[in-house]
This record gives C-alpha cells, structure tokens and sequence, in this order.
C-alpha cells in the first residue's frame, strides 16, 4: 500500500520547541560539514550512491571541482550516544524502520547552536529514496541557512568590521553584517566597495571583494536574468577597474566555461529577491584574473529601491567554495 509523505517545516515545530529547552553549546564542524547519521553498511549501492551525490555534488558555477558539502558518515548509534557528533552544526539522520512514518523533520538548535538537525524517516529504502529526492532543496537550504547565521552573527558582533557597516547604514538606510577585515575601498552616490585582502606565506593573495549598489525600481524585469547582468557589468565597468590601463571585471557569459544561475530565493524583510551565481573575469587584457561571484539582487521593502549586494572572489590556487560562502553570508544578511 502507498504511505502518505510528509514534510514538517520547521516553522510548524515552534510550538513543541517552547516546552523543550534548548541548550546554549557552541556547534562544531568546519565550513560546510555535514554529518550524515546511517546505518550505511545495510544501506543498498543504489541509496548510498543517492546520499553521495546530494551532498558530495559539485557545487555549482566555481572554477574547479570543489563539493557542495564536506560529507562526513557515522552510524545511527553513534548520533544518539555520543555528544561530540550531537555538537556538529549540520546533522542529517536517516532513519529506516518499518513502523515510521515516512516524513522529513527539519529542526534548530537541537543539540547545539547554531545547528539545524533534519530527521528523514521512512519506513524502507525506497521511502527514504523518495525523500530524499522531494525534499532535497528544503534541506539544502536548511544547511546553507544555517551557515549563513553562523557568520552573519560572528559579524553582527566583535567579529564585524564597524566602519564599513556604519558608512553602509548612514549611506543606504539598511544594516548588512561585514567581515572584521573589510575595509572601504571606494564610494559613490549609490556605489560603495569593500575588500578583504588575505596574503598566505607561499601562496598568493586572496582577495574578497562586496559590492552594494542601489538603483531605484522601474519594472520586475529588473529582475531578469539578462537586465540584471547588464547592470552588474555596468556597475563594475564604471568602478572596479583591473590591474592594468584600461582593464575592468566583467561578468563571463560564455556558457562552455559556467551557465550563469538566476534563483528566486526568500530574502527576510524584501518584497522580492533573486540570487546569481557565475565567473567574472577581467576585460581588455592579458591578464587571467578572474573567479566566481554571488549577488544578492533584492527590492526593498517599500518597493522603490533595487538592492544589488554583489561578492566577488579572486583566491587562485586556493579552493573557492568557503570563501565565497561568506560572501553569500554577507549577502543574505541586509535589513531594514
């Protein structure tokens, strides 16, 4: 017989998570870890293979190969009885038996903080293939939500860089968490550009760039992926020039090296939002500089106002994907 699905967001869980106390540990983990908790020895080739390849993709629009997540497997047991695992900031359990009901339980701060806990139960192996098939981008996002908090708060607080979050705010009337070592690089009437630049003995310099522009609102087509690529070329035509006379950064829009992504995402606070991804490389020169970039492009609350928070990454013979997830941090973090 077919069993129901069903998904328990977590918004629908704050009424049991008052009578629970939650406890204040710090979470653990490096950047983008996630602890898959399994009894992945009884597990088929075709459900193992599955979980690899939600977690261990890709990830999408970077330069080299680099995974989505830092895939890290235990037994079931070892979740349940061991407090260091409890720790990890980003725990997915899957959970067979067949007397469960088949639903994915997504969950905050279960064991520590910030943490976000998902509970995929089933009630056999295609149940949970299922699941984990539907509810992948739920649960994606719930790890990269997660991590996102982790810095935004690290900046909100002694880790953020004060002068640039206070000339954004005097500037732009909205608050957006910054990196301790950002420092300002560049101001216009609606342009302001921040750099931290990070220099590795023996290797070369990492530079994170973000960019904020303003633009007042005309239509939705502003939007679209075409219009919205246009205006970030022209914003970084008129104020990043390259290293060279006559050289700028401009967005790469030749698809046999990375198709450009446009997502619709749910930004707090904004009418609207849209997320792309894609490389950026420098114009008129020689010069191979270049890497992946993420923009943050959001309409205000009161409609009038077109927010584009843009990082830009330039880290060669490092991997990119950490880094420019704090850029995404900071991109995610604009309030009103």
């Amino acid at each position: 017989m077919k069993k129901n699905v069903i998904f328990v967001l977590a918004a629908m869980l704050l009424l049991a998570s008052c009578e629970v106390k939650r406890t204040e540990k710090n979470s653990t983990g490096k950047v983008l870890d996630v602890l898959v908790a399994a009894n992945h020895g009884s597990l088929s080739e075709p459900t193992r293979t599955l979980i690899d390849s939600i977690f261990s993709q890709p990830q999408r629009c970077l330069p080299q190969v680099e995974p989505r997540f830092n895939l890290v497997k235990i037994p079931s047991d070892k979740l349940a009885n061991d407090n260091l695992f409890q720790a990890y900031r980003c725990i997915v359990k899957c959970d067979l038996g067949k007397n469960n009901s088949n639903k994915v339980f997504i969950d905050h701060d279960k064991w520590a903080k910030p943490q976000v806990y998902v509970l995929v139960s089933a009630s056999c192996e295609d149940s949970l293939c299922v699941l984990l098939r539907k509810y992948e981008p739920q649960i994606v996002n719930a790890i990269y939500e997660t991590e996102h908090q982790r810095f935004i708060a690290l900046y909100s607080g002694s880790g953020g860089s004060g002068a640039v979050m206070d000339k954004v705010k005097d500037k732009f009337g909205f608050s957006i968490s910054v990196g301790r070592n950002y420092r300002l690089l560049k101001e216009q009437d609606n342009f302001i550009w921040a750099q931290e630049k990070l220099v590795e003995q023996g290797e070369k310099m990492v530079l994170s760039n973000l960019l904020i522009q303003t633009t007042p609102y005309v239509s939705q087509e502003q939007f679209g992926q075409k219009q919205l690529l246009d205006r970030l070329d022209t914003m970084l035509l008129r104020y990043v020039p390259g290293g060279t006379p006559g050289s700028y950064a401009g967005i790469e829009r030749d698809t046999t090296l990375c198709d450009v992504l446009t997502l619709y995402v749910d930004y707090p606070g904004a009418k609207y939002a849209v997320q792309t991804r894609g490389l950026w490389g420098l114009r008129e020169t020689n010069n191979r500089m270049g890497g992946p970039f993420v923009v943050y492009s959001v309409l205000s609350p009161d409609g009038q106002t077109v927010v584009d928070v843009m990082g830009l990454l330039y880290a060669p013979k490092h991997g990119k994907r950490d880094f420019l997830l704090k850029l995404e941090a900071m991109g995610s973090s604009v309030k009103w």
